[in-house]
């Protein structure tokens, strides 16, 4: 008997209609001891029905000063129909309790796709706080059309906001469907676009793009390249679509066209778009045709971007990459050609480079460079090679020149045979010529 309700044997004679009005004149009953308000709207939330009396009442007491009545009233709303609701519920998404915040998001979320509409309508006019919130909710209730809810709601949001609001749906859809993927790639772009003629706050945009990323999709890189090479989108703007690029790319290399923007961007004067070009090309797969392109960086006065480029050189598979380490070892100072040796340690693809590098140098201390960096990979130097490089050995010995020493110790390595009967020759032809 502690909701006062008659006795069970006057319970049989109350009809279910009867019974759920006193209960409801409980619920509402603001003198009535709080331990009895939350009893009656839990059985409502049981038992009850969703007609518009019982929704109304709960509504009601959602102006309650307890938390725990809005909270135990806000799940009998997500049990029996929280729709007629949403106008008391909505407000209570930023409520100072948590308990009441997250029962207020899951008995909106309960509506399902028809909240959004409802919710559309609110985000013009909320408050960060309550942004914050209705992108939660949305996120959860999915589909195409809270996505479209959300990132239209980010022409009105700024600066953290607007990243906020972009991170809220990340997760989802990363984890859609491909049908739902290209919807979403579509709307999106759409976004994009409209908001570019409206010049909006970069904010806005770059969330947009960190959405782009999202997908993982190739599909995306021809709108992040146009934003990357655009002369009027601020530095937050292309840091975003480089970082997206990554996420493009995942399986797909970079095209010449992706490295080529990339390389400008590592030659920013602003050090934090530089770093993350840099990094940026280190992380995905490039072509043997875009390797090339990176040339270009290592001409920069910034010794630390010449170093990770050098150290990205090193990592990269392919005869290209090995012939611009090559050039470094025998063109640029001492620091870098020793982070060039280092890089090609045991890089079979570089030995053909390497042995005609040291053909072609004069400079004698250069020489034991490359032949320190050639000596591991002997075996792979081709037939032909091995030969220019003896006869390199044996024209300078009979000419008298120096120049000679670092060839010979590695067609030695390759065929000891061959360089002893050559350097009898040479013998020979030095006694004969006194």
């Amino acid at each position: 008997r502690s909701l006062d309700l008659p006795a069970p044997e006057e319970n049989r004679a109350a009809s279910p209609a009867l019974m759920e009005d006193r209960i409801i004149s409980l619920l509402v009953n603001e003198d009535a001891p709080l331990e009895k308000r939350l009893a009656a709207a839990l059985v409502l939330g049981e038992v009850g029905t969703d007609n518009v009396r019982v929704i109304l009442a709960l509504a009601a007491v959602l102006d309650s000063d307890s938390p725990k009545l809005q909270q135990r009233a806000l799940a009998a709303l997500a049990a029996l129909g929280a729709k007629r609701a949403l106008p008391k519920i909505v407000p209570l998404l930023v409520s100072p309790h948590e308990e009441v915040r997250v029962a207020a998001r899951q008995a909106v979320a309960s509506v399902g796709g028809e909240v959004v509409g409802t919710l559309r309508g609110r985000l013009a006019a909320a408050t960060h706080e309550e942004r914050r919130a209705i992108e939660a909710v949305l996120s959860e209730v999915g589909g195409t059309e809270t996505l479209t809810t959300i990132v239209r709601g980010l022409a009105s949001a700024t600066g953290e906001a607007a990243t906020q609001a972009a991170q809220s749906v990340k997760r989802r859809v990363k984890d859609a469907d491909p049908r739902a993927k290209v919807g979403y790639l579509r709307e999106i772009e759409d976004f994009l676009a409209t908001e570019a003629k409206a010049r909006a706050p970069s904010s806005v945009v770059a969330a947009g793009i960190t959405l782009l990323g999202t997908l993982e999709d190739p599909r995306t890189v021809p709108t992040l390249l146009s934003y990357v090479t655009s002369k009027t989108a601020d530095v937050r703007v292309k840091k975003e679509a480089i970082l997206a690029f990554r996420h493009a790319l995942r399986d797909d290399r970079a095209s010449p066209k992706v490295v080529d923007a990339l390389a400008s961007a590592a030659e920013s004067e602003d050090r934090s778009l530089a770093q993350t070009a840099l990094q940026t090309l280190g992380s995905v797969a490039l072509a043997p045709e875009s390797i090339r392109k990176l040339g270009r960086l290592l001409a920069s006065p910034d010794p630390e971007r010449v170093a990770y480029v050098i150290e990205l050189l090193g990592r990269a598979p392919g005869g290209e990459a090995a012939k611009l380490l090559v050039e470094v070892l025998t063109r640029f100072d001492r620091r870098y050609a020793e982070a060039a040796a280092r890089a090609l340690f045991q890089n079979e693809a570089a030995a053909p480079a390497l042995a005609k590098a040291l053909l072609e140098t004069s400079d004698h201390e250069r020489a034991f460079t490359l032949r320190d960096a050639l000596r591991p990979l002997a075996s792979k130097i081709p037939q032909n090679v091995r030969k220019d490089l003896l006869s390199h050995v044996t024209g300078r010995l009979l000419a008298g020149e120096r120049g000679w020493e670092a060839a010979l110790e590695i067609v030695r390595d390759t065929d000891p045979d061959a360089v002893a009967e050559a350097l009898r020759q040479v013998a020979q032809k030095l006694v004969r010529a006194r």
